[in-house]
């Protein structure tokens, strides 16, 4: 019953992509190759696919902060060849990476899985991560600072900035490159907690 808790809450439920959501490739010369299946989850594969940049965002209406945006994901890629991220999440103040500024958080396939994240659009590497795990990411920002993090099977990563984050964006729920497939079983907004800590 997330719709009746957050403010906003997507389950994937069914076999039907709720309105909103769309596909796209967000680096210059990029073409959308990845497809997006709902059942009882979402999976957005781009395995028969070489192009990177593949991202699944919500295109009819922008937010704002104060926002804590999270989902619950994994990547199950298979494909050896799928060296960039395999799965992420985040904001963008725009459709394109080329003049935007957006915050993510991923995990990426550098040899092996990592935390990748981007800060203001400056990407930076963290801890080491699984294929075929699950885990929470997200994006939260008061307007002033802003955080992005990743937890789960053992892990909790964060970053804290207080870099410029936009007044207005659109939320990214998937994030693939070449070959990679990731699932998502739930996306939620909640409400950014008083003074920044959680109850």
């Amino acid at each position: 019953n997330g719709n009746y808790v957050f403010n906003d809450y997507w389950n994937f439920a069914g076999t039907t992509l709720p309105s909103g959501w769309e596909l796209g490739a967000w680096c210059i010369g990029s073409s959308v190759t990845a497809t997006v299946t709902v059942n009882n989850g979402l999976t957005l594969n781009n395995t028969n696919g070489n192009q990177n940049c593949q991202y699944l965002y919500y295109g009819t209406a922008t937010f704002s902060p104060p926002i804590v945006f999270e989902e619950y994901t994994e990547s199950t890629t298979t494909n050896t060849s799928a060296t960039g991220s395999i799965a992420g999440m985040g904001i963008n103040s725009g459709t394109s990476v080329s003049g935007t500024n957006f915050w993510l958080s991923r995990i990426k396939n550098v040899n092996s899985p990592v935390w990748d994240y981007w800060i203001a659009s400056t990407e930076y590497t963290g801890g080491s991560m699984k294929n075929n795990a699950l885990y929470v990411l997200g994006v939260a920002s008061n307007g002033a600072t802003s955080y992005v993090y990743a937890y789960g099977n053992g892990i909790y990563y964060s970053a804290s900035s207080t870099a410029t984050f936009p007044t207005s964006f659109y939320l990214v729920i998937g994030d693939v490159d070449a070959y990679a497939v990731q699932v998502v079983y739930w996306a939620r907004i909640r409400a950014y907690p008083p003074n920044g800590v959680m109850p």
